[in-house]
């Protein structure tokens, strides 16, 4: 009989980084005798579209707004399905309904995955202060109820789980990881996008992520606009978007930016534009290990990132700055990193150093997590 196991929570299949991560972990699991079905609150065509070839399915439970509808659903299907793994990818704590139906159901295996270090919420800082109050509290019923825990950075690890976990042998840093071939500098590629998107010979900054409150965007337009009052020629290719993209958007016409900025949205061909960036700028408030800061520094670009983010993620050519620190001096330093790493000397990190952030190092840990020891063909 082949493994069951049932991973949540998709979103859309697109704008997600966990959507990305649980996407490729479905490409994992090809080759062995393992069947993986996916929780969402929202099924969509889209969605089962996107895991239909790989023979998965798509169900719906009750968003958290009824986290005892959601409970009870996500445990009759566990009972219904004879589920043997239940892997739960989560940011908060109190997005646990699903580990403790898996817990009741008698799933032999439960999973759970930290992919965050801090709380959503958005823009509100009543609501980040409750959902933060919140986590503490549901760590401990988190903790009761699965067998084994991950975390994509330590510091996401200590923000979702107690200490206990932290200490114990159940607990796991398995760092994100990318296609590394996908993402490698090349000079035709370049030329080829930085064309398409009418970029001439501009000094190019780049980000790639969702328009969230803890990605700080409206930080980049500033920056943007300090470089231009430094005499700058410099333009913001920035992908991605969410509540505050059209603020932003805003900003840049009030401001006289709206030929220096190109808002592209949600895209799949993130590796081709990140081949026409000059610089990567990423000021996150917080991150867990930001997927795109390994994709930007693969592709051989300059990284100048928050000191929020995590460390695990530096690899090649990065920086730090506070984001506590004005956009000027953030201007400042963005223009001696492109000093210090000019264009035409670009290129991607030695292939030893790759190896520690390729795919294929994680689909095997991955695969080992979720079979039955000796399943795997």
């Amino acid at each position: 009989m082949p493994e069951k196991i049932l991973a949540g929570y998709l979103i859309d299949g697109t704008n997600s980084g966990i959507d990305a991560y649980l996407l490729r972990v479905l490409k994992a699991m090809k080759g062995t005798d393992a069947v993986i079905d996916f929780l969402t609150t929202r099924e969509t065509e889209e969605l089962r579209t996107r895991v239909a070839p790989f023979g998965s399915r798509v169900y719906e439970v009750p968003s958290l707004k009824s986290p005892a509808a959601q409970l009870r659903r996500t445990r009759e299907l566990i009972r219904r399905e004879g589920y043997t793994a239940a892997y739960f990818n989560i940011s908060e704590s109190f997005n646990c309904m699903g580990v403790i139906a898996a817990r009741q159901a008698g799933c032999p295996r439960v999973i759970v995955h930290s992919h965050s270090s801090g709380p959503g919420g958005g823009n509100h800082q009543g609501k980040r202060a409750l959902r933060k109050v919140l986590n503490s509290l549901f760590k401990r019923p988190l903790a009761g109820n699965a067998d084994l825990f991950l975390a994509c950075s330590e510091e996401a690890g200590r923000w979702l789980y107690p200490d206990s976990v932290l200490r114990g042998s159940a607990f796991r840093v398995i760092g994100n990881t990318i296609d590394t071939g996908r993402f490698l500098y090349q000079p035709a590629r370049r030329e080829k996008m930085r064309k398409a998107l009418s970029l001439g010979d501009a000094l190019v900054l780049g980000h790639v992520g969702g328009y969230h409150y803890y990605k700080n965007n409206l930080f980049l337009f500033r920056i943007l606009e300090e470089l231009v009052r430094k005499g700058s020629d410099a333009i913001l290719v920035s992908v991605g978007d969410g509540p505050d993209f059209e603020a932003c958007r805003a900003f840049a016409e009030e401001h006289q930016l709206t030929d220096r900025v190109r808002m592209l949205g949600t895209r799949s061909d993130v590796d081709a534009i990140l081949q026409a960036m000059d610089l990567y700028v990423f000021p996150s408030f917080y991150e867990g290990q930001p997927i795109s800061v390994i994709e930007a520094q693969t592709s051989g670009l300059p990284v100048l990132m928050s000191e929020s983010v995590t460390r695990e993620v530096e690899f090649f050519r990065t920086d730090r700055l506070s984001v506590d620190e004005s956009p000027a001096v953030w201007a400042d330093r963005i223009l001696c990193l492109q000093r210090e790493y000019p264009a035409k000397e670009r290129c991607s990190p030695p292939q030893d150093i790759l190896e520690n952030y390729d795919s294929a190092t994680s689909e095997r840990i991955i695969r080992g997590f979720l079979l039955t020891e000796g399943k795997q063909r």
